[in-house]
């Protein structure tokens, strides 16, 4: 039988961990596929022994970064009439306002399109987007470079840039399959669904039910239940071969009891710092009352955020906590051209491995840590150095997606700055207090189980289209 040629197609850095660095490359190869990474991210894949094409520089259309945000508003608005619940709106951020000629311009096609689109028009945003995009030299690039690979697929790690459009389009044209995964468990609610390919790739039934509910006209024969490969590297052994190494470069010491902190990102947690020192002060508290157990903070950053906003806690606290960079690279300013280092897989599973508990601001490390059966604390209060008009924890904690959970006791609440101790002091003591029930079963809705096939999972559908 032929291998069978497939794209995977990285238009930017975000799905690097989950194609690259993990092992759906060797999963792919089991299954008989010859995969090429389709490549527009920074990262040079062929370093890691993997065959790579860079994709042609993008070159959008002058409109079509307009109606992407124009198609994500007026959905994210829609859903918030249609279903009766304002808290869609929650997910919408301002723009900062700007008084140049350039960006008056802009604000007046933003306006412009957000009126046409508006309402039962609101799916012709994507045609439009499609259709313009194809008038690119980009697209054009694409084309050329598809017409002499002359792959049997090709495969999008991730639905959300406006970098994807002209690619998924150009094979379109070319009828050649194309499906994406969606990235993550929070993309469906917000209407990231930049691009327009035929078949899509989630994480379990909930998301499929999600994306047949929000009206993107996707059909369900054209979704398949995978899981995602973002919680493969929590079975894999080989990552806790250096177990000592890496306890001995940060210096932890066996009879501590280590609480790892891990970040957010600025937007989402613009006070994360002073949850991180109050933590700290509650963990220094227990430490001086004990008299025989000792507690530490793993600290581990947002890869994303490039900020110096905890270094005045590190100061202070410089023999409590220990941070933990994430080994990530910036290749430029935006979010998403910070890019994950294949040593990072390693660095996040050790982190987990050694801690106890996870507390932070409404993360998915809920789904990290119980993957090696450890649980998680949400904090759900306001710092003192808070703006609440501006922003607030209660805004955080009712997005969307966190309806997903089954109860809320699939997580431990911190209601207030007592609550550190009282919910860490509780856990330590007497572990029951944490109900693993609810978390597993919350586990197993946002995930499809077992975490360890969905590589294997995807390439099986693939393989499947390509027939």
């Amino acid at each position: 039988m032929a291998t069978k040629k497939v794209l995977i197609l990285i238009p930017d850095g975000v799905g690097i961990r989950n194609f690259a660095f993990g092992n759906f490359a060797e999963k792919a190869k089991d299954a008989g596929l010859d995969i090429t990474y389709w490549n527009n991210s920074s990262f040079d894949l062929s370093k890691l022994g993997l065959k790579e094409l860079k994709t042609p520089k993008p070159e959008h259309h002058v409109l079509t970064d307009s109606i992407k945000r124009v198609k994500i508003e007026n959905y994210m608005e829609s859903y918030a009439e249609d279903f009766e619940d304002p808290a869609y709106l929650l997910y919408k951020f301002k723009n900062p306002v700007k008084s140049s000629i350039k960006d008056w311009i802009k604000n007046r096609i933003h306006s412009f399109f957000k009126w046409y689109f508006f309402g039962p028009r609101k799916q012709y945003a994507q045609i439009l987007i499609n259709y313009l995009e194809k008038k690119t030299p980009y697209f054009e690039a694409c084309l050329s470079q598809l017409k002499e690979i002359k792959p049997d697929f090709v495969f999008c790690t991730n639905q959300r840039p406006l970098t994807a459009v002209a690619p998924i389009e150009a094979a379109k044209y070319l009828n050649i399959p194309t499906g994406t995964f969606i990235f993550s468990w929070d993309n469906l609610p917000k209407a990231t669904l930049v691009i327009d390919p035929k078949h899509y790739f989630v994480w379990s039934d909930f998301m499929k039910k999600e994306l047949l509910k929000y009206n993107f006209g996707i059909t369900e024969n054209s979704i398949t239940v995978t899981g995602t490969p973002q919680f493969e590297i929590y079975r894999d052994p080989d990552l806790l071969n250096n177990q000592e190494e890496f306890r001995d470069k940060y210096e932890l010491e066996g009879e501590v009891k280590y609480i790892c902190f891990s970040g957010d990102d600025h937007t989402t947690s613009p006070y994360d710092e002073f949850y991180l020192r109050d933590l700290a002060i509650t963990v220094r508290g227990m430490n001086q009352k004990s008299t025989g157990v000792r507690y530490g903070i793993l600290f581990r950053k947002c890869p994303v955020d490039k900020s110096t906003r905890y270094d005045p806690i590190l100061k202070e606290f410089g023999t409590l906590i220990i941070p933990i960079d994430p080994k990530w690279e910036a290749a430029g300013e935006a979010w998403n051209q910070i890019m994950p280092m294949p040593e990072d897989n390693e660095l996040l599973v050790n982190t987990v491995h050694n801690s106890h508990i996870v507390l932070n601001v409404a993360s998915s490390m809920v789904f990290d840590f119980y993957s090696m059966g450890k649980p998680c604390c949400y904090f759900n209060y306001d710092p003192v150095e808070a703006d609440t008009n501006v922003w607030t924890i209660k805004r955080v904690n009712q997005f969307i997606h966190f309806r997903s959970m089954p109860s809320k006791e699939a997580v431990l609440w911190i209601n207030s700055f007592e609550d550190i101790e009282i919910r860490l002091s509780e856990y330590f003591n007497q572990a029951a207090t944490w109900n693993q029930d609810q978390t597993k079963t919350w586990f197993g809705t946002v995930i499809n189980q077992p975490i360890d096939q969905a590589s294997a999972n995807i390439c099986a559908k693939i393989n499947q289209l390509i027939s």
